[in-house]
């Protein structure tokens, strides 16, 4: 994809390195950390108002990290937002039924589908 958006990438990224990747984090520290260590891009934010326009993300990842949003619906539709249309969304996470009851809003845009998987 043009742009692969690893969101709440922290310090330890799922996304690989490279010149289209996002990280964002709410962390400025993370970011600045991540930036001395990989390349891509860098930005410190809140996941429930992505700076980027409305329908602009082609692909994005977001592994382990709405369980900790308090605000996790408000996130969901954040990033539905910036996703594109048929665009992809990859997201993990340790609450798989709280987050289930949040999904449909990114499914109605998304080419993903929503398969539990336990390791």
């Amino acid at each position: 994809p043009d742009m692969l958006l690893d969101l709440g990438s922290g310090i330890s990224p799922i996304a690989p390195p490279s010149s289209s990747t996002v990280y964002a984090d709410i962390s400025p520290s993370a970011m600045g950390f991540l930036s001395r260590q990989i390349a891509g891009h860098f930005v410190a934010m809140d996941l429930t108002r992505l700076p980027f326009r409305t329908g602009s993300v082609p692909a994005a990842v977001c592994s382990e990290v709405l369980e900790h949003v308090e605000q996790d619906r408000e996130a969901l539709g954040e990033i539905y937002r910036v996703l594109e249309p048929g665009g992809t969304i990859y997201i993990t996470t340790a609450d798989f039924d709280r987050f289930v009851k949040s999904a449909p809003i990114l499914l109605r845009r998304s080419t993903s589908r929503l398969t539990r998987t336990t390791v």
